[in-house]
């Protein structure tokens, strides 16, 4: 998916994520905080800001998330 589009609803997919070669090599480093925030947010639905904008919250800080990342939930 290249773009969130407006009035639909997008989850963070970990296996779509992995599929993006800088998130894959960032996850698989042993020294990466990357594999936490990727665990934290699989499954969990987009706050959608824009086209190409949107967040997961946690309790701690706010993820940005790529549309390339999510699968549209229906």
């Amino acid at each position: 998916m290249n773009i969130f589009e407006n009035g639909k609803r997008y989850k963070f997919d970990l296996n779509i994520a992995l599929e993006d070669k800088h998130i894959k090599t960032n996850y698989e480093s042993e020294h990466s905080h990357s594999k936490y925030w990727i665990d934290y947010c699989n499954g969990k639905e987009v706050v959608v800001t824009g086209a190409l904008d949107g967040s997961i919250l946690s309790p701690y800080q706010d993820y940005v998330i790529a549309p390339w990342w999510c699968e549209e939930i229906k």
